[in-house]
């Protein structure tokens, strides 16, 4: 997925799924934003607007998988965000420069439905 800063996306999932999130960070003109050296944080929380980190139920570090192309991957992994309860959740994710400037580059609803294979 690629999209322009900040934008928001809605991810939708059956529960138990551990297929990667992967963003391509992309300027409003459509260039890739080079994010080499940066550090990328995904958090799902279970309001939209949270007052504190109580709310977080879950997180995941991003791999910069082609920094200066833009690209982060996000795991979702069993016991972690794989596994949370059918419903739905808000989720965003900011990165760090290396200057220690933090910026929220995507945000969204994080849709879980009942998956039938057990």
């Amino acid at each position: 997925m690629s999209a322009s800063i900040p934008t928001p996306i809605t991810l939708s999932r059956f529960r138990g799924d551990t297929e990667a999130v992967t963003i391509h960070l992309k300027d409003t003109a459509g260039a890739a934003i080079e994010i080499t050296g940066y550090s990328c944080l995904l958090t799902v929380s279970n309001s939209k607007a949270p007052s504190d980190p109580t709310g977080q139920v879950g997180q995941s570090s991003g791999a910069l998988t082609d920094p200066t192309a833009g690209e982060v991957t996000f795991a979702v992994q069993a016991g972690g965000l794989a596994d949370l309860p059918p419903g739905t959740y808000f989720w965003d994710a900011q990165y760090t420069t290396p200057q220690s400037v933090i910026r929220t580059f995507a945000h969204g609803t994080w849709k879980v439905a009942q998956d039938s294979t057990k």
